[in-house]
């Protein structure tokens, strides 16, 4: 990775409520793992202001409230706005999409808003990967990041991986 100053990832919502336990996932290994590379500085991750509403769920839990400040904190962390770039990018993300679909109704519904507006931030910070465990399964109809993985929208280069997937091991620091 010559030029750069180490791998960075954009880190979805739901790999976050995995790490706090939330979710019954067996990647939660992979999740610490991820995290004690950012705590060693041996990557950066990218998190969008959005994920922050996403975790944190409207209520209060204590749990999560540390975990987000504690995660958010760290130097190696930059939690990036929903700028007009970001939005722009998310537009056209799900129109790409949806002009698809009315070509072909067989295709899967544009990924949720959302889910555009978190690829669209991992685009514009220019991360890595972008780390996910959205496959599709809480909504079949709509495409999912992992779906994604590759070229987004016939314009963006992105890698969206499982935590799983993410070769920390091998970094030079």
């Amino acid at each position: 990775m010559a030029g750069k100053e180490s791998l960075s990832v954009f880190l979805d919502t739901n790999a976050i409520i995995a790490w706090v336990g939330r979710e019954g996932d067996s990647g939660v290994s992979a999740i610490s793992g991820i995290l004690n590379a950012l705590s060693e500085k041996r990557i950066r991750a990218v998190l969008s202001q959005l994920t922050k509403l996403e975790v944190l769920e409207c209520k209060h839990d204590d749990t999560m409230v540390r975990a987000w400040r504690m995660l958010q904190a760290r130097p190696n962390v930059e939690v990036m706005g929903v700028t007009k770039r970001v939005i722009d990018t998310a537009y056209e993300i799900r129109n790409h999409y949806q002009s698809i679909r009315e070509k072909d109704a067989s295709s899967k519904k544009p990924p949720q808003q959302p889910d555009c507006l978190l690829l669209a931030t991992a685009i514009v910070a220019g991360v890595d990967h972008f780390v996910s465990y959205d496959g599709g399964k809480r909504d079949p109809k709509h495409l999912s990041p992992l779906e994604l993985n590759g070229m987004i929208a016939g314009q963006w280069s992105l890698s969206v991986i499982p935590p799983e997937n993410l070769n920390i091991s091998g970094l030079d620091v």
